[in-house]
């Protein structure tokens, strides 16, 4: 998802193409947060009903599906949408209901058992109206899992690149929370050690990463010169090399969830 203010063409072209080489290097970050998220969603799900907001191209939308869940799922960009539809598996498809959709324009009757905000409310302006607004759409006692950048002082070149509009603190997703009539069940603060050594060495040094990403993500349909190829394929093999360290070092990261020095959060609530 975006600020509702951005040009979605934008995204598509810039975000969204990144993000598929971030993915398919096996970003340490993406990769712990799909970790403990699969751990907060019931492993069946058969006969619920299940929303993925801001879906993105579409991993937990096909992870919901698979376990029984019916899904409706979103995202404000054809591209993301277009993505989420080519990974769906036919069989799963008549459980599955998708849109090109901005956040502040979804509308539903219908009543939700679990529903994922994954990177989105830090795109928002006006977050605690959402977070209230889907937190009405949960059946009682439904689930709402939220995941969020953490910490304002790790602000840094990808939070603009990304467009973000705050990282958070706990105290404030604290308070959304629950004057949205939510209760918390878990929050976690993930990244400690190994993630937030890894960002805070990097605040300087994100945007030319991110940079580089796009020239990689290009050259891949622009052959318009050797060298840049070349260099194009060295920086992928490290960049690769170092997503596969850091993802060996993450067995601190995911038993160290209680501190507050991580670099996100990630919260499970449930509605009073």
């Amino acid at each position: 998802m975006k600020n509702e203010k951005a040009d979605s063409t934008v995204y598509n072209e810039k975000w969204y193409k990144s993000q598929d080489y971030v993915r398919e290097v096996g970003s340490p970050t993406v990769s712990l947060i799909k970790d403990l998220i699969l751990k907060l969603i019931p492993r069946s799900g058969t006969g619920l009903n299940a929303l993925d907001a801001g879906c993105g191209t579409g991993f937990f939308t096909l992870e919901f599906l698979k376990r029984g869940f019916f899904v409706d799922s979103f995202d404000i960009t054809e591209y993301a949408v277009e993505k989420t539809k080519s990974i769906i598996p036919w069989e799963l498809k008549s459980r599955l209901d998708i849109q090109v959709l901005d956040i502040n324009s979804f509308k539903t009757n219908k009543k939700y058992d679990i529903i994922l905000l994954s990177e989105v409310l830090e795109h928002i302006n006006d977050d605690a109206a959402i977070v209230k607004k889907f937190g009405r759409m949960l059946k009682e006692n439904g689930l709402i899992l939220i995941t969020v950048p953490f910490d304002q002082s790790l602000w840094s070149p990808s939070d603009e690149y990304s467009g973000h509009i705050r990282r958070y603190s706990s105290e404030r997703m604290t308070k959304l929370i629950n004057n949205s009539g939510l209760k918390i069940e878990k929050m976690w603060c993930y990244g400690f050690p190994i993630l937030r050594i890894y960002w805070t060495l990097n605040r300087f040094f994100i945007g030319p990463l991110l940079k580089s990403t796009n020239l990689i993500a290009s050259s891949k349909t622009n052959q318009s010169g050797t060298v840049r190829r070349m260099a194009s394929h060295i920086l992928d093999k490290v960049i690769r090399l170092g997503a596969f360290l850091l993802n060996k070092l993450l067995i601190l990261d995911r038993r160290l969830l209680s501190t507050q020095k991580g670099i996100g959060l990630i919260v499970s609530a449930k509605k009073i």
